[in-house]
């Protein structure tokens, strides 16, 4: 694994909706468009961080949205909703979240993907945590 650094810092601390920036070693990470044509974003449960949560995880994933689809909402509420202004994870970090998750890293992930079932399913036994409501 490359152990890759994201990192991310908006333009105007004082305004949470300002301009923001998302590098992945010192370079512009993708924007994969989904949920926000105006960009990421972070510190909140919206579509900003998660177009954010889905560009991160579909890097990691060396491209593959339909694999960063699994995990991202689940990564937004761990990791994008809860940062502040200015923040960084590393690749590792990511990875370690994931074996917490499925008991398998990136690179697992990845070529269990590719080798998926006649049905075209990825033998993952993978639950969503939803908060509990109060």
């Amino acid at each position: 694994m490359s152990n890759k650094i994201y990192q991310g810092r908006r333009f105007n601390p004082d305004d949470p909706l300002s301009e923001a920036i998302v590098t992945v070693n010192g370079r512009p990470l993708k924007h994969i468009v989904r949920h926000s044509p105006t960009g990421f974003n972070w510190g909140y449960a919206g579509s900003g961080p998660a177009d954010t949560a889905l560009s991160i995880l579909t890097d990691v994933f060396e491209g593959n949205v339909e694999l960063a689809d699994i995990f991202y909402f689940d990564f937004k509420v761990d990791f994008v909703s809860t940062w502040d202004d200015d923040w960084k994870i590393t690749e590792g970090e990511i990875d370690d979240w994931l074996k917490n998750r499925v008991g398998r890293g990136i690179q697992d992930l990845i070529q269990e993907f590719k080798s998926l079932d006649e049905e075209g399913k990825l033998n993952l036994r993978y639950t969503r945590k939803f908060p509990e409501r109060r």
